[in-house]
This record gives C-alpha cells, structure tokens and sequence, in this order.
C-alpha cells in the first residue's frame, strides 16, 4: 500500500464511469509530476542546510514532514467521504449534469450491440 494505490483507489470511487478513465489519466500525471518535481528539488532542499552535515540531512525531513501534514489536511477536508454506493452515485450526478446542460444521455449504460429502440 501507497500513495500510488490510494491514488487510483480515489480515482476509481470518486469518478463517474463515463470520464473514469479520463480522471485516472489525469492523477497519474499529477503523480508523475510529483515525482519529477520531488527529484528535481530535493538537491536544493539539502544545500539549504548548508557546510553543516546535520542541517543537510534534517532539511529533507522537515519538508517532507511539512508536506504530509499538507496531505493530510487535504485527505481530510477536501476528498468527500467514500461509501458503497459512491460510483452509482457519481454515475448519478454526472448523468443530471449532462442532462442539465443538454446532452443526449439516452444511450448511457446500453450493453455492446443494443440500441436506444430496443428498449
């Protein structure tokens, strides 16, 4: 288990079916760019530390301390809470919104092969 799961676990009970895809696509670009911008700025946050090779080595924690804490208010605050019924109600949702702004949703959910007249 890891960030990497949790990541998918969200996209995948936080998204309505018809943009799911789409929305795993997206967090794992974010991951990606997490991950770069991680590699990219770590040599910089242990120069902070300057000659001083107990600074240097305590720096890296004191940020990525700082950015769980981040996390962690995010997890917290901002992801809606996740229960059993989550994708039939996001499925739900997106259909109203669709519907709300005029899109034909007559042939959401059909099977491979039916049609909107079979029905």
């Amino acid at each position: 288990l890891g960030p990497g799961n949790c990541t998918f676990i969200l996209g995948s009970q936080l998204s309505a079916t018809g943009v799911r895809g789409q929305f795993l696509g997206v967090a794992a670009a974010v991951g990606k760019l997490g991950a770069f911008l991680g590699t990219y700025i770590f040599p910089y946050v242990v120069a902070l530390g300057g000659d001083s090779d107990v600074l240097s080595a305590q720096y890296p924690f004191y940020v990525a301390s700082s950015l769980s804490l981040v996390a962690c208010g995010i997890a917290y605050f901002l992801i809606p809470e996740m229960t059993q019924d989550q994708i039939a109600l996001e499925d739900e949702r997106f259909r109203a919104f669709l519907e709300e702004n005029n899109y034909d949703t007559r042939q959401l959910g059909l099977k491979k092969g039916e049609t909107v007249e079979d029905m």
